[in-house]
């Protein structure tokens, strides 16, 4: 069964859209409206392998690898209007329901299932309220599986399920919105692209691709040339983080700023969001909230610590990434299977905000022990002023 995968506006991690910079020129030069044979080739071959790829996650045996798979099959990028509306709305809904009802779905993939039920050609066929009961009960302590019942309390206009909701949000212990692919998830892409290799088609496309670009040194674009598959294959893994939800704090924010009610109840949310989240941007969230509740307060002091605050953090979170991204070629690094398993694994253990520092730290020991002579102050990255200079 194929289904289309849904247009999904997710958030680009900083990070990973650098590593897609390739990945984005070589899909630009395959949509170019004046394709040659060869192009058009490549483009039915790899659509060809996708849906099989598809197909085979759909039905495996682990429920989390067939969500991610159902994900990816029925998406709309590169798809027509007229294949979108040949697509069996109540039979994606129904498969949608039947996992869900099964509860051997994890938090990834309940986030998964709302982002797919939110799409307002599936929200009136998906059985939302078990979804975001089972999203909770998948793990209470995280404050982000909160958020889409909180966003659907706001559209009933249920004051009491709001008031329940945001209170319950202040008692958990962290925010970690899953936006990573697990360790086993990647392992079945890199098995099945040994049992099932690319077509010779789309390789032979690449291979030309690469013998025009300039992108990596000339020793990379040589062993590229002679077997393209690693780098498809990381190509093709990076994608799938692209796919995964993004959790939208829109709900909880406007909340916070506009109901005064809330305002000890919001501060300590914000302090989760900052303290206990594995990612960057709802740190960055979270210090935000705080600045616009003391500007309410008008406490002064406190918007211009926190202000600083989030200042500080965006620019370590720029000197950290811009230091683990370091070498004379660096889109060499980025297609390597190690480096590309280092960054993830890091991600896994550690979130995004800690998890960029200590590549950032591996980075810079093995770039000095390599002699390289650009710039590298990491020392940089750990300075964080204070008001006034105290």
């Amino acid at each position: 069964m194929n289904y289309l995968l849904l247009t999904n506006n997710n958030f680009l991690n900083v990070l990973i859209l650098l590593f897609l910079t390739t990945f984005t020129l070589v899909e630009k030069s395959i949509a170019q409206i004046n394709q040659s044979h060869q192009e058009k080739q490549a483009i039915a071959f790899d659509k060809k392998w996708t849906n099989e790829l598809n197909d085979f996650l759909i039905n495996h045996d682990d429920m989390n690898i067939r969500m991610i798979g159902l994900r990816e099959s029925i998406s709309t990028l590169n798809y027509s209007k007229k294949d979108l509306e040949s697509i069996d709305m109540n039979a994606i809904a129904e498969t949608i329901n039947d996992m869900v009802a099964n509860e051997k779905l994890n938090t990834q993939s309940l986030m998964i299932a709302t982002e797919i039920c939110n799409y307002q050609k599936f929200e009136k066929l998906c059985d939302n309220a078990l979804i975001n009961k089972n999203l909770i009960l998948s793990d209470p302590d995280n404050l982000v599986v909160y958020i889409n019942s909180l966003t659907q309390a706001f559209i009933d206009e249920d004051r009491d399920e709001i008031n329940k909701l945001v209170n319950r949000m202040r008692g958990t212990f962290y925010a970690n919105a899953h936006n990573v692919t697990s360790e086993k998830f990647d392992f079945i892409i890199k098995q099945y692209v040994i049992d099932n290799p690319f077509y010779k088609e789309k390789i032979d496309f690449e291979i030309e691709f690469l013998n025009n670009t300039k992108i990596f040194s000339q020793e990379k674009t040589e062993k590229l040339r002679q077997d393209p598959t690693e780098y498809l294959l990381i190509s093709r893994l990076i994608s799938y983080q692209l796919t995964l939800p993004i959790t939208h704090f829109k709900t909880i924010f406007d909340t916070c700023k506009n109901s005064d009610e809330f305002t000890q109840t919001c501060i300590d949310i914000a302090k989760i969001l900052i303290k206990h989240d594995h990612a960057y941007m709802p740190k960055m969230v979270g210090l935000q909230m705080l600045i616009t509740i003391y500007t309410k307060l008008k406490q002064i002091i406190l918007v211009e610590r926190f202000t600083l605050e989030k200042e500080n953090n965006k620019r370590q979170q720029e000197c950290f990434r811009k230091i683990m991204n370091i070498s004379e070629h660096s889109a060499d690094r980025v297609y390597e299977m190690a480096h590309y398993d280092l960054y993830h694994q890091t991600l896994r253990e550690l979130g995004e905000f800690e998890g960029y520092k200590k590549l950032a730290e591996l980075n810079y020991q093995k770039q000095a022990a390599l002699g390289y002579e650009g710039n590298m102050d990491l020392d940089s990255c750990y300075e964080r002023p204070l008001i006034n200079g105290s």
